[in-house]
């Protein structure tokens, strides 16, 4: 059976992208887009613009993007197409937010 994905939590989603991510990947030259919430409330991003070949991506993604869609309620997780990170990593940089 397949589970419905809640539309409000993508538009939730899409906003944050649009007023707080964007901006701040704008002022690089870069940006973020959205792909789809997954069936266990996984947010699927993609790198744009001067990101895609920035080497800074990890660091973008576990500073600033994962750590403010974590704060949206029913996120469990934020991937971002071609950006691998452990999950010691992702634990490590719990303490770390520029967003």
């Amino acid at each position: 059976m397949t589970k419905v994905i809640d539309m409000n939590l993508a538009t939730i989603v899409k906003e944050v992208l649009l007023q707080e991510i964007s901006p701040f990947l704008k002022l690089h030259g870069g940006d973020c887009s959205f792909i789809k919430i997954d069936e266990e409330n996984i947010v699927h991003l993609k790198f744009e613009m001067a990101c895609t070949a920035c080497k800074l991506r990890p660091l973008t993604y576990l500073a600033a993007i994962r750590p403010r869609m974590m704060k949206i309620p029913g996120i469990k997780d934020v991937n971002i197409q071609g950006v691998k990170v452990s999950d010691f990593a992702k634990a490590r940089s719990e303490k770390i937010t520029i967003l």
